[in-house]
C-alpha cells in the first residue's frame, strides 16, 4: 500500500461543504455498503451539480488524475461494511442461481447478474450454494486495497471507531470514509456538515422469526427477510474468516473487539 499521506489533512469536525466551488460527487465504493444513501440524498439536495456513483476502480483512477490539483472542490465517498454481511448481501443481488457465470464488463472483478431463479430454491439449498460459492465474492478485501493504493492514503490517521465516518482532505480533493452500521449514528452530523440528509435506517429484519428457525420461511417473502435467516444461520471456517478481516484495512476502521466479534458470530467451529 502506498505510504503518501503527506497532504492529507483530517478536517472531520471542521469541514463545511461549499457547493458553490463543488465540482463533482462522487461515489465509489465496494458493492453493498448503503451508498446509495449518499446518492439520494446528494440528488436530492444539490441537483445542480455533477454526481456520480460506480464501484469502477479504473474510471476513479482516470478521474483523479484528471482533477487533481485543480481548483474546484471534489468529493469522494468510501464505505465499508462487515465483510460477510457485504458478501452475502451481494450474493443475494447479484450471484446467478442458475449455476452459471454472467458477469457485466464494469473493469474490475465483474458482478454476478442478479436471477430470479433464487426464488425458486429452499433457505438450506440457498446456504449450501453460498457456502461453496463465497469465495467468488470475496475480492472486496482486495478492492479496497487498491481503493486506498490510488488515493495514495496508507491509513495511518485515527479514525474515529466510535463517530464512524471521516473527513480527510488532499489538496481540492476531499474524501469521506464511513461504515455501513454507523450511518444512523452520524447522519446528523453529515446534515450539519454537509447539508446532506442521509435517508436510510439501517434496521434488522426480526419478523416471522418462529418461520426462520424452523426453516419454513417461504421463498416468496422479501429479500431482506431472506437475507436475514441466512445471515443468522450461516457458518464458515475460521480460517476463511481471519482471511477477510486480517489486514490493515478492517483494522483501521473496527475495534479489535469488534472483529473479534466478527469472526466469533460466523465461526462454525464454535
Amino acid at each position: 500500500m502506498s505510504s503518501d499521506n503527506n497532504n492529507f489533512i483530517d478536517c472531520t469536525n471542521k469541514y463545511k461543504l461549499d457547493d458553490n466551488n463543488l465540482n463533482c460527487f462522487t461515489i465509489c465504493t465496494p458493492a453493498r455498503v448503503g451508498s446509495s444513501t449518499w446518492y439520494y440524498a446528494f440528488e436530492k439536495k444539490y441537483s445542480n451539480i455533477t454526481l456520480y456513483h460506480y464501484h469502477d476502480l479504473n474510471r476513479l483512477r482516470d478521474y483523479l488524475n484528471i482533477v487533481q490539483g485543480k481548483k474546484q472542490e471534489e468529493i469522494i465517498v468510501y464505505g465499508i461494511r462487515n465483510p460477510i454481511e457485504q458478501i452475502l448481501s451481494n450474493m443475494m443481488v447479484h450471484h446467478d442461481w442458475t449455476g452459471n457465470t454472467v458477469r457485466f464488463n464494469n473493469r474490475f472483478n465483474g458482478q454476478f447478474i442478479f436471477d430470479k431463479n433464487l426464488l425458486s430454491n429452499n433457505l438450506i439449498d440457498i446456504i449450501k450454494i453460498m457456502k461453496k460459492n463465497i469465495k467468488k465474492y470475496s475480492y472486496i478485501t482486495d478492492w479496497s486495497i487498491d481503493f486506498f493504493n490510488i488515493i495514495k492514503f496508507n491509513l495511518d490517521f485515527k479514525f474515529d471507531k466510535n463517530e464512524g465516518f471521516q473527513i480527510l482532505k488532499n489538496n481540492n480533493i476531499t474524501y469521506i470514509f464511513y461504515r455501513t452500521d454507523k450511518i444512523n449514528s452520524f447522519k446528523q452530523k453529515i446534515k450539519e456538515l454537509t447539508g446532506l440528509e442521509l435517508g436510510h435506517d439501517y434496521k434488522s429484519v426480526d419478523h416471522l422469526k418462529d418461520k426462520r428457525e424452523t426453516g419454513q420461511l417461504q421463498i416468496n417473502h422479501d429479500i431482506p427477510e431472506m437475507y436475514k435467516h441466512i445471515k443468522d444461520t450461516i457458518k464458515f471456517d475460521v480460517n476463511y474468516l481471519n482471511s477477510l478481516v486480517d489486514n490493515k484495512i478492517y483494522k483501521y476502521f473496527y475495534t479489535t473487539d469488534e472483529i473479534k466479534d466478527m469472526i466469533e458470530q460466523y465461526n462454525e467451529n464454535i
